[in-house]
């Protein structure tokens, strides 16, 4: 009973504020009822239908929503659970900071946050034996309050490219930023207030905005903005001039007593940059996994995708090693684009190229070889050429090719073949022929890692056909005997000498020789018998 005489003094001193009470839950019974109290005098409950609520403010700022009966008609604290509950907690804050709150009090303190329309709902039920009444009320409260603004909750002033990703802190932290603009044209640039935290109103509630710019030449922005909206005010449309810098005053005035507060900061306007070639080659010295790094695998995949027909990356290391990655995610953006890839690897000054024209299947290629003289393999002791150890497990994308010096061994112009080494069989596959350039590098395609073997070229030897001699017959030369009687025969060849140019069969020359001995006696003894 004192605390609701507390409460009707309130009331008294500050004026009571109507509220809207909006529909019953429930009406069980209308009844009255009637307790005994400490005093003498019994109390009847207050009926359901009589109750009605109030909100008033107090001497120290807060304000008070309270249940009680119309006209004094019953009584409602000690008879009735009430529960309060806030349904604007951006709006109002119930003094203990809950938001929910169930007692036997007729009224609930709170203060406001912020104007606007604030709600809060309210059950009671009655508390009495066999007497079980219910209702509940939504009580509109417009906060109006004074606000208490200082201007020290203004801290500062941010600037932003509006939709830009990420966040360019410079106009904050360094009091200055730096905009390419086309004079031609607007800039999409917004300067907004920053507040202390947990400060419950918003610029413009408290303040207006002042703008004061130092160099009209450059910037022309003199303005004030009472209400800056949710991401501040842009730098008007023609505001910009021309090229320079220009310092820019951004004063907080309070709109309750006029006190205010000024940032300077400083507008550089310079040309817009123009558009950068496409880019296509990039960079990277360090360790063996560099393109496995997140930041810089990103970077290869940029510039792939910015690459007009091809895409190169140089790749250099300190320090041999067997592992020198080459992500697949790297090869599918190149696939995707539809151009070929290059990677030029460099390892202690020893220079590798590896090219990827047609990327049809995608895999993780590990980029790192050996190259040592065949002697050094007990396999192939016998074999004086190159052995070229792939530490990469599987197949490539077809077409692939590798770009390496062997101007040591080889010959500028030399033809050289490459074999694929098959340690299961002992036998050398895949054998193909190509060419030391002038500068001592061989270029040779595989697809497939493995060792292989180069090594000089063997030259076939064609086999040759048989030589067709035309026949020679032997010079006839008219001959005569002791008696000059002239005959024909064969002037047999001088037996000191060998005719290297004479094709006649032997046995065939001595034949006629003794032919013409014949004849020659019995042409002897014919003319002898005459």
């Amino acid at each position: 009973m004192e605390r609701r005489m507390k409460k009707l003094s309130k009331l008294l001193c500050c004026g009571a504020l109507a509220c809207m009470m909006i529909g019953d839950l429930s009406q069980v019974s209308i009844h009255a009822n009637e307790v005994e109290t400490k005093s003498s005098a019994a109390q009847i409950q207050a009926s359901v239908e009589v109750l009605e609520t109030s909100v008033f403010d107090n001497p120290d700022g807060t304000h008070t929503v309270q249940v009680d009966a119309a006209n004094n008609e019953g009584v409602v604290w000690g008879f009735y659970e009430i529960t309060f509950t806030n349904l604007s907690p951006d709006l109002i804050q119930f003094t203990n900071g809950e938001t929910v709150i169930t007692t036997t009090d007729i009224s609930q303190d709170f203060k406001s946050l912020k104007n606007g329309i604030a709600t809060i709902q309210i059950d009671v039920v009655s508390t009495v034996e066999d007497a079980p009444q219910a209702r509940t009320f939504t009580v509109i409260y417009e906060v109006k309050d004074e606000l208490h603004a200082v201007i020290d909750d203004v801290l500062n002033m941010e600037g932003h490219y509006y939709g830009a990703f990420g966040n360019n802190d410079d106009l904050l932290t360094k009091n200055e930023v730096t905009l390419e603009c086309d004079l031609m044209n607007g800039i999409d640039y917004y300067v907004k207030p920053v507040m202390k935290q947990d400060t419950p109103y918003s610029f413009s509630d408290a303040f207006t905005l002042k703008v004061e710019s130092t160099n009209n030449n450059i910037i022309d922005w003199n303005q004030s903005y009472d209400n800056i909206g949710r991401i501040g005010v842009f730098i008007p449309e023609k505001a910009i001039k021309g090229y320079g810098s220009a310092d820019v005053y951004f004063f907080a005035v309070n709109k309750a007593d006029g006190q205010q507060i000024g940032f300077r900061k400083t507008f550089n306007i310079v040309k817009p940059t123009e558009p950068e070639e496409p880019k296509d080659e990039v960079s990277y010295t360090g360790a063996n996994n560099l393109l496995e790094k997140d930041n810089i695998k990103q970077e290869v995949i940029d510039m792939i995708n910015s690459a007009d027909k091809t895409a190169t990356i140089n790749l250099g290391f300190d320090k041999n090693s067997n592992t020198i990655s080459l992500p697949k995610e790297i090869l599918q953006t190149a696939k995707d684009k539809n151009i070929p890839l290059t990677v030029n690897v460099d390892v202690l000054g020893k220079k590798t190229t590896w090219t990827f024209p047609s990327i049809d299947n995608v895999v993780d290629v590990n980029l790192a070889m050996d190259i040592y003289e065949a002697s050094n393999v007990a396999a192939l002791k016998d074999k004086d050429g190159l052995v070229f150890a792939f530490h990469h497990n599987g197949v490539l994308p077809t077409g692939t090719t590798v770009k390496t010096y062997v101007g040591d061994k080889f010959k500028a112009d030399e033809n050289v073949q490459l074999s694929y080494y098959n340690y299961k069989t002992g036998s050398l596959e895949e054998t193909k022929v190509y060419t030391v350039d002038a500068e001592g590098y061989v270029t040779v395609a595989i697809d497939h890692c493995s060792e292989y073997i180069l090594e000089k070229a063997v030259e076939e030897t064609p086999t040759p056909e048989p030589e067709t001699k035309p026949e020679v017959k032997p010079e006839v030369k008219p001959t005569s005997d002791s008696n000059n009687n002239e005959y024909k025969g064969m002037e047999p060849a001088d037996s000191g000498e060998v005719n290297t140019g004479d094709t006649t069969n032997p046995a065939m020359f001595i034949g006629l020789l003794v032919l013409s001995a014949l004849a020659f006696v019995t042409i002897r003894k014919k003319a002898n018998q005459n």
